[in-house]
């Protein structure tokens, strides 16, 4: 693995993984589904054997803390992390597996020529191309929904480590803290553990005698379509490996470094203390880097579990019990013919409610009209209560963004954003959400609202 011109397809790396699953009792391999072209979808569970003779218990209790109104005593927290003796890890492998395969078979056509290593031309999948970094609040993708249904909400884990590349004229490698702005319905307990973690990845990478380490620099946090887990008491811990010309070893002039976004790759800075003087580039260098900042993430996870799980528990009982700044609850009112008759389209109201759903909200309906913020609403409203663990998820897809009016200096020019700064449903699909701030008095159906097919609209 690493090898100069050598990159395996999508047959060869699940072919590989089922072999360790085979060959070891601290591997299990799943397959989850197929991809949009038909391959198999997979992910590995690591741990130690005698947790994963036990896996089916240990995520009941996972599911248990998910969601705090389901613990009965203040010993449970202590029952699981003597069920979870170190970590359970679940890997999957790539989130783009039709896309490995088209890049490896362009990558393998073009060795030898003036065009190697190159980017493809042409998309990974019809009509979209492929865009899994920014599909997290949307759910457009095969790919992301059988994340999301089959290990994000499956087993609400509380670190995900997002594993990419990036350009190979700045950092080596990236891992936050973020920088600003973050997003504010993200829980702080989340920002600050982001925070310790990523900073002891740091410094872990640095005591291994890696270069070009930065951090808080680059990527915000602003927007769910990136986080998935920023809004289900999880962290996400993004790294930004620097790239080579896929397989191929690049050399870099160090007159060639860019200066970033919070750093400059040539300078020594609080947040970049040792740079990289530039020189080769090789595959094998991207998976060193990467596979250290994993083990360095375990780690901290195995060393610190007791902190995340409490952490976990303490940000979803928040969420129960509502934010401050929330509305008590928010109303969906039904579709009204097909668009042209009338405002709100089925289709943009039953994409909105896709959404919500599979992101484990709890969305009810009302079986009786009912009136709430100053109007009467008819029956088959969807309700969101704000009182629920993902009520973060669902208040930041229904209200209006405000990105902050950031620049550089007082009268200056505005700092540009990341990319993403607004991601509000109900202005995309064409409908109405409206805030309520006092508690709902109006029977539903669903119990809670989750149980309720995301079909039975």
């Amino acid at each position: 693995m690493g090898a100069d011109r050598k990159l395996a397809d999508w047959t060869e790396i699940t072919g590989y993984l089922a072999e360790l699953a085979n060959g070891s009792e601290r591997v299990r391999i799943d397959t989850l589904g197929r991809t949009t072209l038909g391959r198999p979808f997979v992910v590995l569970t690591i741990s130690d054997s005698p947790n994963l003779a036990s896996l089916e218990r240990i995520r009941e209790t996972q599911l248990q803390l998910a969601d705090p109104r389901r613990i009965r005593d203040p010993e449970h927290l202590e029952e699981l992390n003597e069920i979870l003796a170190n970590t359970v890890v679940l890997l999957i492998p790539s989130l783009n597996p039709d896309g490995v395969d088209k890049v490896v078979a362009w990558y393998r056509s073009s060795l030898g020529t003036e065009w190697e290593g190159a980017s493809p031309p042409f998309l990974y999948h019809h009509y979209i191309g492929h865009d899994n970094n920014r599909d997290w609040y949307a759910f457009t993708q095969l790919e992301t929904q059988l994340t999301v249904d089959q290990v994000h909400n499956a087993w609400h884990p509380q670190i995900v480590h997002d594993i990419h590349q990036q350009g190979r004229y700045g950092s080596r490698f990236f891992v936050p803290p973020w920088i600003d702005p973050i997003e504010p319905n993200v829980d702080p307990m989340l920002v600050a553990s982001g925070n310790a973690l990523g900073s002891e990845i740091a410094w872990s990478l640095l005591r291994e005698g890696k270069k070009g380490i930065v951090l808080n620099a680059t990527y915000d946090a602003w927007t769910p379509a990136r986080a998935y887990q920023h809004y289900h008491a999880g962290v996400r811990i993004l790294t930004e490996t620097a790239s080579a010309k896929l397989a191929t070893p690049v050399e870099v002039d160090p007159d060639e470094l860019e200066v970033g976004r919070g750093f400059d790759p040539r300078e020594r800075s609080w947040n970049f203390p040792v740079p990289w003087e530039g020189g080769s580039w090789h595959l094998a260098d991207i998976v060193d880097y990467m596979e250290a900042g994993a083990f360095a993430l375990l780690r901290h996870a195995a060393r610190n579990r007791e902190a995340w799980l409490r952490n976990f528990v303490g940000i979803g009982e928040r969420a129960v019990a509502g934010w401050p700044s929330w509305p008590a609850a928010w109303i969906v009112p039904p579709a009204v013919g097909d668009g042209a008759n009338g405002p709100w389209p089925a289709i943009g109201v039953a994409r909105l409610i896709r959404v919500l759903r599979m992101g484990d909200v709890e969305v009810g309906r009302a079986l009786e009209p009912f009136d709430a913020a100053g109007r009467r609403f008819p029956a088959g409203s969807y309700i969101v209560e704000m009182r629920q663990p993902y009520a973060a998820f669902a208040q930041t897809l229904l209200e209006v963004q405000r990105y902050p009016d950031r620049r550089a200096y007082e009268g200056g020019p505005l700092l540009k954003p990341y990319d993403v700064t607004a991601h509000t449903l109900p202005l995309l699909f064409g409908v109405e959400a409206v805030p309520v701030e006092e508690p709902l008095e109006v029977e539903r159906g669903g119990p809670r609202g989750a149980g309720l097919s995301r079909a039975a609209l």
